[in-house]
């Protein structure tokens, strides 16, 4: 059996006994498991821990304005297509085919300057064509808020029916070769830093951001442009 290194000294996917210490250290914090009666060791599994459905979700619409410009619908608009859902505890949320849904977790999660998250979907969830968090599952070292992921089913002509509190989905944590220099939580045009509620896309934000880059790329001079493009990205 290889020897176990020191938790300090570790790089990479944490196993088991390393998210545990990492929590015990509070570079990873989960709000839930300090009201949670069984030990840790029996929540953890090999490289990860579950999270459970919130109560906050929203649902695109199917019917009204049709189309999403990347570059100039804004979060508002987004907004404005979706319907808000909130869940009583053993009331269902009826997912059905060709819903897409934006959620968030049960828990809190807090991480330090240089613990990354990734949330994965379910194996019991995935057989039954949910699919949860299929792209984009990285949470950056320093978010703090409730994960928000997102759901939909591929399963024709059945109905899933999804209960708050429920396991949802599953975090693995990486750690860091050293903390970064910028977490998500000093970046200014954070978009999803703390949020209760899930909340639409601001892609038409990030959009604008890289067209005033590339005319500041056009228009400032060579020895300018990484302090441009540094006090752009933060505006």
């Amino acid at each position: 059996m290889t020897e176990r290194p020191r938790y300090e000294d570790l790089v990479g996917i944490l196993p088991d006994w390393a998210i545990i210490e990492a929590i015990k250290q509070e570079e990873i914090i989960i709000d839930l498991l300090s009201k949670e009666p069984l030990p840790l060791a029996d929540l953890v599994g090999p490289v990860s821990i579950d999270f459970h459905l919130g109560a906050n979700l929203k649902v695109f619409k199917r019917d009204g304005f049709d189309t999403i410009d990347t570059r100039f619908t804004s979060r508002e608009k987004i907004e404005e297509m979706m319907t808000p859902y909130h869940l009583e505890v053993d009331q269902p949320f009826v997912l059905e085919a060709g819903d897409f849904v934006i959620a968030t977790t049960l828990e809190k999660l807090t991480l330090s300057d240089r613990i990354m998250g990734i949330l994965d979907g379910k194996s019991s969830l995935a057989r039954l064509g949910v699919l949860v968090h299929s792209t984009a599952g990285r949470f950056d070292p320093g978010f703090t808020g409730f994960p928000v992921m997102e759901i939909g089913t591929l399963l024709p002509h059945k109905r899933i029916l999804l209960y708050r509190g429920g396991p949802i989905c599953a975090f693995r944590f990486e750690k860091l070769a050293s903390s970064v220099n910028r977490s998500y939580a000093a970046i200014a045009n954070r978009s999803f830093q703390g949020g209760v509620v899930p909340e639409a896309s601001n892609v038409a934000r990030s959009g604008q951001v890289i067209h005033n880059l590339i005319d500041l790329s056009q228009s400032s001079p060579a020895e300018n442009w990484e302090d441009s493009l540094l006090k752009e990205y933060n505006h």
